[in-house]
């Protein structure tokens, strides 16, 4: 078992902007799931992505957008976004303040 606070582990800045800290992954010892804490400034807008792997992303504050094709969901805290392997999607902080968010992957990214 590992325990750790999210405010001591070290943020990487992405992006202008864009901060993310890597709470649990391979190098951590998990082998099936890799979860990140993602904070963006108002109006990011990621590239259009699709992965492989199980997308969850678990909205903690602010207010986004997550567009796949003709469809859009709009997350607000406490909202918990699925996306399966291979489908094309875009994230999109469409409020006025900075949006967090934990994305988990499963399995992990290859990176």
């Amino acid at each position: 078992m590992k325990v750790m606070s999210v405010t001591e582990v070290k943020s990487s800045h992405v992006e202008p902007g864009r901060a993310a800290k890597t709470l649990i992954n391979e190098a951590l010892g998990s082998k099936n799931v890799e979860v990140i804490w993602m904070e963006v400034p108002a109006g990011w807008k990621s590239d259009v992505q699709t992965r492989d792997v199980e997308e969850l992303l678990y909205v903690l504050s602010g207010k986004c957008a997550i567009t796949s094709g003709n469809k859009k969901i709009i997350g607000t805290s406490g909202t918990l976004i699925y996306i399966p392997p291979g489908e094309t999607h875009q994230h999109h902080n469409i409020g006025d303040q900075t949006f967090s968010q934990l994305v988990i992957f499963a399995p992990p990214l290859k990176r």
